[in-house]
């Protein structure tokens, strides 16, 4: 089969730097499908796990080897990780010693069967537990529990997943909603042939 959206990326190494250090560096291959989110996060050096889902390229920072994602993840759009905190670029002048560099480095881990909803910023040292969900333009500043919802700027505990689970399925999609589900699935078979016939 034909592969689709063919685009050259960078082959060879690639070097980690944290404030123009360098850190380590690791092999990065060649990649071929503009559409292939989580392939090209792999590549960058996250570690995902099986039955994924990416909206869009998430923005994985400087330091995507410090991100881990779970089985069974959904990202919607927007979503940043930032494993670093160089604000104190502008506090040197009250260091004692101000050459001495005082940024924070962290790795963020998101568990199994987790959302995280569109525009979604998570901070250095985060860790989302199993069976979650963040809610759309949340700030993660902290560690969220397994099995619990979290929303705000900065994200706070709203429920638990369990009863979200329970007033969604009594508030079942209607008929409206199955046919928009349908009309949108069938859009995008749409520009996918299109692509098709173009790449012939």
């Amino acid at each position: 089969m034909k592969i689709l959206y063919k685009k050259k990326f960078p082959t060879g190494k690639r070097t980690v730097y944290f404030l123009s250090v360098p850190i380590f560096t690791y092999s990065q291959k060649k990649m071929v499908n503009k559409f292939d989110f989580i392939g090209k996060a792999r590549q960058l050096g996250v570690r995902i796990g099986e039955d994924c889902q990416f909206t869009d390229m998430p923005n994985f920072g400087s330091e995507p080897i410090f991100i881990e994602i779970g089985n069974h993840v959904l990202l919607s759009f927007g979503i940043c990780f930032v494993t670093h905190d160089s604000s104190t670029y502008a506090c040197h002048s009250f260091f004692n010693d101000p050459k001495k560099v005082h940024n924070k480095l962290g790795k963020i881990k998101v568990g199994n069967d987790v959302f995280i909803g569109c525009n979604t910023t998570i901070l250095p040292g985060c860790t989302i537990g199993n069976k979650c969900v963040v809610g759309a333009c949340s700030l993660v500043t902290k560690d969220i529990p397994d099995g619990e919802v979290w929303a705000g700027n900065p994200a706070h505990f709203i429920t638990t997943t369990e009863k979200l689970a329970k007033k969604k399925e009594q508030n079942s999609q209607t008929e409206f909603q199955q046919k928009l589900f349908q009309e949108q699935a069938a859009f995008k078979q749409q520009l996918l042939e299109k692509e098709l016939k173009k790449s012939q």
